[in-house]
């Protein structure tokens, strides 16, 4: 895949082909970390919780705002029916131009129905509208300006505009989905039945159509639960005929204020947010889902994952928010980082990942992988939550080593993501031993070479640029990159576990057939100078990196140089004189 970026941070112009390995290297403040956002943001439609999150804020809530019908007016309308009914007026038929009319005024509704039957009163309402997506997505749908960033005038070739978007939507079938569900009071007094379908119409348009089937009991008992002695000793002063029938609902309106505990809170509550609910299910289904598919079969990838920078921050906060092991805690972390997609995003894939070693339901070989730059294993127990494990001693995740919380913060969101995915890290070797930053780098080729992902990350460790440089170039084989990591750990005095250590080095090696590519930003004075360099070029010098081993190095040598000295002396004594 290649990737065209213009005025993106300091970088003036860069065009960058991702392999199956991509490490963007240099100083700081060069634009890596926008570089691989940009990269994220060209794939979001793969990140399940970034998409929802996305899409929820730039099409905005689906309230009752935007509700066909009333639902509060509909039980109003219920209400007046029940006065009416309990004040003896119940051939209600003789007035019923009359009343329809004003019930459909109550409640919005295009078409309105009751009867009595059984004791029972029903009362159905019907209607439609249409919610304009387009105009919605067109003030702020620019992925890019959310995520990383941009100046006005950048250019990412990946960018996906308003016109671009609603083409697709315009694409899905229209037809419509429907979805059904009852709802009913705690005294079963009241009950709604909700009949609603959504449907994609052409321009980024969704057609609603909504039908309301109320049923109440309509017998003395239930009608003094919801009528007060009071409030019938007034309506019984009313006498409703055709001419005053309006203005004796609004009356009846008036003085009810809201119609019942029951019916006036419950119900609505409950049936506005199950509507929320499945207008969302539609746009995933409709929107979301296709144009995941989409992106994917265009990228040649199943999910994206961004793992960011500050993982162990991360997993000490999901600790103090997550009080169970099986539910994750999604409504309290997305209202912690309701403002930041990448966060949400990540949060939410760490929360999960969490879950699967509390379940024990994640892939083996994908956690032997982390094993031994992990050093140690991760658990689930009940009175510490997530912890870890060195097989001297057991510790909650949040006391354990910087290198647990950074290697954890990386493994855990692995575990969910699906092969042949893309998989963006920010500095995989953020506070890491050397040692660890070899085994690391070994990590991720061999995460690459048996799952398929495709392992695009920033760095600051030329370690991390020269093994993978040296697996490119020389191939070694797996007893080769065994015997380097059994020499690592020997550093860090650990033992090595059996044959733990065969499949990372098996993979290790298989990355030496794959695509490793290598970027170096180089800051110049009118900005960042984005350059591809060569895996042979690598192993005798890697820019930045080993020019400031060179600056220490001949600056050391300086120390024993007595001249400066010499020179200080000299100084100090003509300052005398």
């Amino acid at each position: 895949m290649r990737f065209h970026i213009e005025n993106l941070g300091p970088i003036r112009s860069a065009d960058l082909e991702i392999g199956d390995i991509t490490v963007v290297f240099g100083p700081p403040n060069t634009g890596k970390s926008y570089t691989l956002r940009a990269l994220y943001a060209s794939t979001l439609m793969l990140d399940q919780y970034a998409r929802e999150f996305e899409l929820r804020d730039l099409i905005g809530t689906y309230d009752a705002v935007n509700l066909p019908l009333n639902l509060r007016g509909s039980l109003r309308a219920l209400y007046v029916l029940l006065v009416l009914h309990a004040l003896g007026h119940e051939r209600l038929d003789d007035q019923e131009l009359n009343l329809t009319e004003i019930l459909k005024e109550l409640t919005g509704a295009e078409s309105v129905r009751w009867s009595f039957q059984n004791g029972t009163l029903n009362f159905t309402a019907r209607a439609s509208s249409d919610i304009p997506v387009d105009s919605l997505l067109a003030p702020t749908m620019d992925f890019y300006r959310d995520i990383v960033l941009v100046r006005d005038d950048s250019e990412l070739d990946s960018s996906v505009s308003v016109p671009e978007l609603l083409d697709l939507i315009a694409e899905i079938s229209a037809e419509p989905r429907r979805y059904v569900k009852n709802f009913a009071d705690s005294r079963r007094i009241a009950s709604c039945k909700v009949n609603v379908s959504f449907s994609m119409r052409p321009e980024g348009i969704v057609a609603v159509a909504l039908e309301l089937t109320f049923s109440m009991r309509a017998d003395g008992k239930a009608a003094e639960k919801i009528l007060s002695k009071r409030a019938m000793e007034i309506f019984k002063e009313i006498a409703p005929s055709a001419e005053n029938l309006k203005a004796t609902v609004s009356e009846i309106v008036h003085r009810a204020g809201r119609p019942g505990h029951v019916l006036g809170s419950i119900l609505p509550y409950s049936i506005e947010l199950w509507l929320n609910n499945m207008f969302w299910r539609f746009i995933d289904e409709s929107i979301c889902q296709p144009l995941a598919a989409a992106h994917a079969e265009s990228y040649g990838l199943e999910e994206v994952r961004f793992i960011p920078f500050g993982r162990s921050i991360a997993i000490n906060q999901l600790e103090l928010l997550s009080q169970e092991p099986i539910r994750r805690h999604r409504l309290a972390y997305g209202m912690v980082y309701e403002s930041d997609v990448v966060l949400h995003s990540y949060i939410s894939w760490l929360s999960l990942g969490r879950s699967m070693i509390a379940e024990g339901s994640y892939d083996d070989e994908a956690v032997e992988l982390f094993l031994p730059v992990l050093q140690g294993r991760l658990l689930y127990e009940r009175s510490r939550g997530l912890s870890y494990f060195t097989g001297a001693c057991t510790v909650p995740i949040n006391a354990a080593s910087a290198l647990a919380g950074e290697v954890a913060g990386i493994l855990l969101p692995v575990l969910s993501t699906r092969p042949r995915s893309r998989i963006i890290i920010e500095e995989p070797e953020a506070q890491l031993h050397y040692s660890a930053q070899l085994l690391m780098g070994l990590t991720l080729a061999a995460l690459a070479s048996k799952y398929g992902h495709e392992v695009i990350f920033s760095t600051h460790s030329d370690l991390v640029v020269l093994i993978l440089a040296y697996i490119k170039t020389h191939r070694p084989s797996g007893k080769k990159i065994r015997e380097l990591v059994e020499k690592l750990l020997e550093v860090q005095r650990l033992p090595v576990e059996g044959d733990s250590l065969e499949l990372l080095s098996e993979y290790a090696a298989r990355a030496g057939d794959l695509d490793i590519r290598f970027y170096y930003y180089g800051p110049e004075q009118d900005g960042v100078q984005v350059s591809e360099v060569p895996v042979d070029a690598l192993t005798r010098h890697i820019p930045s990196l080993t020019d400031v081993i060179d600056i220490l190095l001949e600056w050391a040598i300086g120390l024993g140089d007595d001249s400066d000295a010499e020179d200080d002396e000299q100084a100090e004594n003509g300052s005398r004189v």
